[in-house]
């Protein structure tokens, strides 16, 4: 059952990050270590970056084809960097958001109606479709339930160590206790 937003009738969605992408460290490492002459980890140092994160991925796929990348800028800019990284989230949200979610990004998407108010939701796509996809639905164009959704998805990628992704936007709030994203 869906959480309505105080005494109106705006629900809150229901967000789970269920499939992300795992990074094999130990083949990677000793590979790219093998093959290049070099470690592609070995900036990470310079920004106290930790290794063997999903970030730190990102930065070493920066680093694998330029040495003296900067990490943090890798994980900020990383365009088509990020989609070597895949996840999943399933949602539950009101019939009208889903479908918004459906129409507005480029993510994949499979629903099913599973009761009057409410849509059950696997939505899935690389870390630059998420980029896009939060930048867009963090904004105040969007309905209420949409910019929660896309809100907590954005909450669970900072949970998942990536929230530097989006690290040249600052939240702000609204007064429905939601946010947007807004250049710095």
């Amino acid at each position: 059952m869906l959480t309505r937003h105080g005494s109106s009738r705006l629900m809150i969605p229901k967000v789970e990050m269920i499939t992300r992408s795992m990074i094999d460290w130990n083949v990677y490492l000793q590979e790219t270590n093998e093959k290049l002459g070099r470690s592609v980890t070995r900036n990470l140092d310079s920004k106290n970056m930790p290794v063997q994160t999903l970030a730190s991925f990102i930065a070493t796929l920066d680093s694998f084809r330029d040495e003296s990348s900067d990490p943090l800028k890798a994980v900020r800019e990383g365009g088509g960097l990020l989609e070597h990284l895949h996840f999943g989230f399933l949602i539950q949200a009101t019939s009208v958001a889903i479908l918004e979610i459906i129409e507005r990004t480029g993510l994949r998407t499979i629903s099913k109606k599973i009761d009057k108010d409410s849509a059950l939701a696997v939505v899935s796509g690389n870390l630059l479709n998420w980029y896009t996809a939060i930048l867009h639905g963090c904004n105040e164009a969007r309905t209420f339930e949409c910019r929660v959704a896309f809100n907590m998805c954005l909450l669970l990628f900072d949970r998942q160590g990536l929230g530097e992704v989006w690290g040249l936007f600052c939240k702000e709030r609204l007064k429905d206790n939601s946010f947007t994203l807004q250049a710095k």
